[in-house]
Parts: C-alpha cells; sequence; structure tokens
C-alpha cells in the first residue's frame, strides 16, 4: 500500500486529527500513530497525541480486542485463527497474549446462547461439515483447522453435538 506525504504541514494539529481519525472508527494505538505519520505529522508529535489519548481512555487497545473477538466467533473462526487476525490489525503481541477467551466469551452472545469455543466450533460443524459414522471426515477437519481449531476443540464439539442429539447434520 501507498504512503502519501503531504508536501504542506497540516493545518490540524495532531490530537485534533487523531480525534478526527477516531470520530470515524477505532484504530489499536501503534496503528495510529502510522496514520498520524502518513498524514504529515512528525512521528514523535504523533506518538504523544497517541500517548495523551491512551492516558485518558480515548484509546484502550484491550477494550478494543474487547470488541473484535465475539464478531470473529460469530464468524466461525477459531483461537488461533483469532489471535492471527488481531496481528493483522496491528494489535500488540502483549495485549494478544493477554486476550483471556474465557472472560471475553462470558459476557458476549453467539446466536442469542451464551458462547464459548466449544459452542461456536459445534455450530461450525452444525453447519458445514461432514459426519460419518459419529467422525469428522479429514475435510471437515481440514477446514476447521483453517479456521484456527484445535483439535481439542473439535473433539468436544464433536463430542457436544452427538450427546445432544445424536445426529450432528440434522
Amino acid at each position: 500500500m501507498f504512503s502519501r506525504r503531504r508536501t504542506s504541514p497540516p493545518k490540524l494539529s495532531a490530537s485534533q486529527a487523531l480525534d478526527n481519525i477516531l470520530s470515524r472508527a477505532d484504530y489499536p494505538a501503534d496503528r495510529l500513530v502510522t496514520k498520524l505519520t502518513d498524514r504529515g505529522y512528525p512521528k514523535d508529535e504523533a506518538e504523544r497525541a497517541v500517548a495523551d489519548a491512551v492516558a485518558g481512555g480515548w484509546v484502550d487497545d484491550r477494550r478494543l480486542i474487547g470488541r473484535i473477538v465475539p464478531a470473529l466467533i460469530r464468524q466461525g473462526k477459531g483461537p488461533r485463527a483469532i489471535r492471527a487476525a488481531l496481528a493483522a490489525k496491528g494489535f500488540d503481541a502483549r495485549d494478544i497474549d493477554a486476550v483471556d477467551f474465557g472472560e471475553i466469551l462470558d459476557t458476549a452472545e453467539y446466536d442469542g446462547r451464551d458462547a464459548d469455543m466449544v459452542s461456536a466450533c459445534a455450530e461450525v460443524i452444525r453447519k458445514k461439515c461432514a459426519v460419518e459414522n459419529g467422525r469428522l471426515t479429514r475435510e471437515s477437519c481440514a477446514m476447521l483447522a483453517r479456521r484456527g481449531y484445535t483439535g481439542e476443540i473439535m473433539r468436544m464439539a464433536l463430542e457436544k453435538l452427538l450427546s445432544e442429539d445424536g445426529d450432528p447434520e440434522g
């Protein structure tokens, strides 16, 4: 992606430009610094404006992660895929490692009921996977692995489906 550099200095202060950026969408702190420097602000001024916003509570990466993770779960993503998506969005590795899926899932909803990774995986199995003789097909396992589910979560989800109604395809 090309970075455009302004030839004339920006007309707004870095803090005002940051307010404009945040009025449209939330971003990780690192990405905000990049956005400001791309708009022609010196890096130290951009970092100072973002640090002030973090100190004031306007920018909170963990709060943003807490909003993004339930949406990724509703899309059928597993823990590994969620961590990869957060890294791609520019979140700090420490914030990603600090993600407590249990806490986030306790406060989230998935199709109108309490969510957990096993329930999310079971829903994906129910909707998209082939089950033969009480076992997932190789292709289904591969698809779930691409979505970021671990083998343990797949096994528990399949057991949950089989115990609920005996026929996960129904």
